[in-house]
């Protein structure tokens, strides 16, 4: 991809908005309302990779690194916002109930409590600019969320979700 000085001074003043983006979970486990999440994740990242270096001595000299296995940090959090409906609670307890039943202590295996995530990135008009898959992911943790009486405050959840790997889509 070619990508000139006119170009870059050109996408300067159209730069990515870190608030135009959304999450899709297509056919969420345990009966969550897919649709529901996507309007209630409130923060999430975008994934990120890196490359473990490999050190080559050579003669008496400092040596070089060349590339190595690519690594994936393969945990991604997102923060959602609960409603009075209990949605967002519903959508995860079920979903982590598959993964491991509190009542049977029986899960169904990686295999079937596994589903792809799809992260958007959107422009100003509404146009993706950029779609990533988590591939393979599920919650592993909803830590302790504090509830308070002090001040107006929302009930906000931080999730934790594993995944195998991302690509773009």
């Amino acid at each position: 991809m070619s990508f000139t000085t006119d170009a870059l001074k050109a996408n300067l003043s159209n730069a990515q908005r870190t608030y135009l983006w959304e999450v899709i979970i297509p056919n969420p486990l345990g009966g969550g309302d897919s649709e529901a999440f996507t309007l209630r994740c409130q923060s999430a990242s975008r994934p990120g990779r890196s490359f473990t270096p490999i050190h080559i001595d050579y003669k008496q000299g400092p040596g070089f690194n060349i590339p190595g296995k690519l690594r994936y940090s393969q945990t991604w959090n997102v923060t959602v916002v609960e409603g009075e409906d209990a949605k967002m609670h519903d959508f995860f307890y079920g979903w982590m109930q598959n993964v491991v039943n509190d009542t049977s202590e029986i899960g169904f295996g990686d295999a079937f409590v596994k589903r792809d995530i799809y992260f958007r990135l959107i422009s100003t008009q509404n146009e993706e600019t950029l779609k990533l898959k988590l591939m393979g992911a599920w919650p592993s943790a909803v830590p302790d969320t504090p509830v308070t009486m002090e001040g107006e405050n929302v009930l906000r959840y931080d999730i934790t979700f594993s995944f195998d790997k991302w690509v773009e889509s």
